[in-house]
């Protein structure tokens, strides 16, 4: 159990410094060509699903991305998000890692976008009380496809955007997600 309590956050931390150390490089080195078309996205947001139960109802999370637009309206995006972090009835946490094709639809003041790509759920569940006693810890993994559709508003070289995500999940239930945040340019 110690060792599953202190896994999370070391790949945290890790996805993060490795994502921080892309990102200083690339402003550092200016002079590398197409730098000016990268870029890091950090964002929070609140998940509800459509089980029964209800276990990721108003959970929040945070999300990480790094992207890279290839022209105005086509763009590819690598991700990280914290999908649910949940005590309520299980000891349910779960994390997903994304890779999605981003195509943009810029306009006057507003830039809309749809996302479309696959995400891999890494899902860990506590040991729980049950009828026959103590459940084990079990964890999982699966690949599932993803859409989003989202906004942004340009204020100098930052991006503010609102995201609309939607997936499915193990468990035979979608999950929503509404967030924010903002984009960093290189």
């Amino acid at each position: 159990m110690i060792r599953q309590t202190f896994t999370k956050p070391l790949r945290r931390a890790a996805f993060l410094t490795f994502a921080l150390c892309v990102a200083t490089s690339s402003v550092a080195n200016a002079q590398w060509r197409g730098a000016e078309n990268l870029y890091l996205g950090i964002g929070a947001g609140v998940r509800s699903d459509d089980s029964d139960r209800g276990l990721l109802d108003g959970s929040r999370g945070a999300s990480i991305r790094l992207g890279y637009e290839f022209n105005q309206m086509l763009g590819a995006e690598l991700g990280y998000l914290d999908v649910a972090d949940n005590n309520r009835e299980l000891d349910l946490d779960t994390e997903a890692w994304t890779a999605s094709v981003v195509v943009s639809f810029p306009l006057t003041a507003v830039d809309l976008y749809g996302r479309l790509g696959a995400m891999r759920l890494d899902t860990e569940q506590g040991a729980t009380l049950g009828s026959a006693g103590f459940g084990a810890p079990t964890s999982s993994g699966s690949t599932r496809g993803f859409a989003a559709l989202g906004a942004e508003v340009k204020v100098g070289i930052f991006n503010l955007y609102g995201e609309y995500t939607r997936f499915d999940t193990d468990y035979e239930s979608d999950v929503e997600v509404i967030s924010a945040g903002f984009k960093l340019r290189f």
